[in-house]
């Protein structure tokens, strides 16, 4: 599941095949003709029978411009092809296929037939592959697209405009009732903290009920007819999650029938309350000023490739700087979430929804574009969902680095109506929304959390510490991040 800390699964519940490794990459270097349905009615590159012999062999999660250095500076269509197998697999099973992240747009091919697309290049999207797959070897195309246009929004583009599947791809074929969706919602209270879960079952039977233990304090739920279910338990004697004590608890749920579970999934939660008062960040009902960088994940070996490795020494090195809060400018991957989680890192998720001037009097700004609002809701969406059951994630925005004034009041404040993860946005996952709408707040905001005080702060900061020689040397890192 997107978003939990911990995942465990029988193995007989739901299978799950990596499709990470190798794959066969081609530049489709005349994608007009090649994907103009009047000539092809599919793809050519999508066609299982497809002449591969002289395309390149690569690694998925990766991006094209570390494949070669003819593309270090390409952007245009690409083709990504492999077969796997599949063992035999119960009939009626459901199939679904789930990429991490896909730079920017993409078109999905299984057996040569399509099962959808996307787009927007950093946050993960689901496709139901039911009715294309079937047991023994399989085809999957993918075709990407990362050409810039003056209409992408949101866009990929503000940093370098990789290109490429970059994080991991995913086959799950579901059996049997099973969890999907799991929320959480952990708060601190004066006895310890509350849980509340929610989720819903995939093929779900009415014989089947949903249990919740935390901390050997466990409640049941019942299942809704549509499969929903909320469940909500008291936990004694945990200490909230905060940046100076990141205390994490084990919680699992689990489907039953009868006293047999059936399936279970175990993750790790923290309790802790956001809130925005006069002006001020309330961790825990205490002020807490954010001290922290801007981060934009690069890496010159793996570019967008986000390795644990790499997650782990930058995570330490914000927390060695001083750090207790991180704004990233677009959604991270999981474990970078995770690794937040278990150092004590506060985080600040926007989608990349920035920049954003009026081209015309006539066209006014993108942002009141129904269709733009659709896909930056869409983004918004997906980033909640992967992110949600994190502790540290403590902030979402809507917008960033923005010609505020110049957007219609009309268009910002649509933003409330929007429904995030089948929920309006509401103070559980959105804690920070009236610093978002158009109100004075916003401007009270910008002038505890701005890019630019952000790394002139740290700057100052460094200057001071002890270990000058560490501060000497993560000091233009620190302000190329910032930028």
């Amino acid at each position: 599941m997107p978003g939990n800390a911990v995942l465990e699964r029988k193995e007989d519940i739901v299978k799950r095949i990596s499709l990470d490794g190798q794959w066969d990459f081609v530049a489709d270097l005349d994608p007009k003709y090649h994907l103009d349905t009047r000539i092809y009615p599919a793809p050519p590159y999508a066609d299982p029978n497809a002449d591969r012999r002289h395309w390149q062999k690569v690694i998925v999660p990766g991006v094209w411009q570390k494949y070669a250095e003819r593309y270090d500076i390409y952007e245009g269509v690409c083709w990504f092809v492999r077969e796997f197998k599949v063992p035999v697999y119960p009939k009626g099973a459901q199939a679904r296929l789930r990429f991490g992240a896909v730079n920017y747009a993409a078109r999905v091919f299984l057996n040569g037939i399509e099962l959808g697309g996307h787009e927007g290049g950093y946050t993960e999207f689901t496709l139901d592959a039911t009715a294309a797959l079937h047991s023994g070897t399989n085809h999957l195309a993918v075709c990407v697209d990362n050409r810039a246009t003056s209409t992408k929004w949101p866009p990929c583009l503000g940093y370098f405009n990789y290109g490429g599947i970059h994080r991991e791809v995913t086959l799950e074929i579901i059996a049997a009732p099973s969890l999907d969706d799991i929320a959480l919602i952990a708060e601190p209270d004066p006895a310890g903290g509350r849980l509340q879960v929610m989720g819903r079952v995939l093929r779900f039977e009415p014989q089947l009920s949903v249990r919740v233990v935390c901390e050997e304090q466990q409640a049941d739920a019942q299942i809704n007819p549509d499969g929903s279910f909320t469940c909500a338990l008291g936990v004694k004697g945990v200490r909230p999650w905060s940046p100076q004590d990141p205390a994490l608890y084990p919680v699992v749920v689990g489907l039953y029938q009868g006293e047999e579970c059936l399936d279970h999934v175990a993750l790790s939660c923290g309790f802790r309350k956001v809130e925005a008062v006069a002006g001020r960040i309330y961790l825990n009902g205490q002020p807490i000023r954010l001290k922290g960088i801007c981060y934009v994940y690069d890496s010159p070996i793996h570019g967008l490739v986000m390795t644990q490795e790499q997650v782990e020494m930058d995570v330490g090195l914000m927390k060695e700087l001083g750090c207790n809060a991180v704004r990233c400018h677009y959604p991270q991957h999981p474990r970078f979430y995770e690794a937040c989680d278990r150092q004590g890192l506060m985080v600040w998720i926007e989608p990349p929804v920035y920049c954003l001037q009026p081209r015309t009097e006539e066209r006014r700004t993108p942002f009141a574009d129904p269709a733009w609002q659709a896909l930056a809701e869409q983004t918004l969406t997906e980033a909640i969902r992967v992110a949600r059951n994190h502790p540290s994630v403590c902030v979402f925005m809507v917008l960033g680095t923005s010609a505020i004034p110049i957007i219609p009041k009309r268009s910002l404040s649509s933003v409330s109506s929007w429904p995030m993860c089948g929920l309006r946005i509401r103070r559980a996952w959105f804690p920070m929304r009236r610093s978002m709408a158009w109100s004075g707040r916003l401007g009270e905001w910008w002038t505890c959390w701005g890019s630019t005080r952000i790394g002139a702060g740290m700057t100052r900061s460094l200057a001071k510490s002890r270990h000058l020689r560490m501060a000497e040397a993560l000091v233009p890192r620190v302000v190329r991040l910032s930028r």
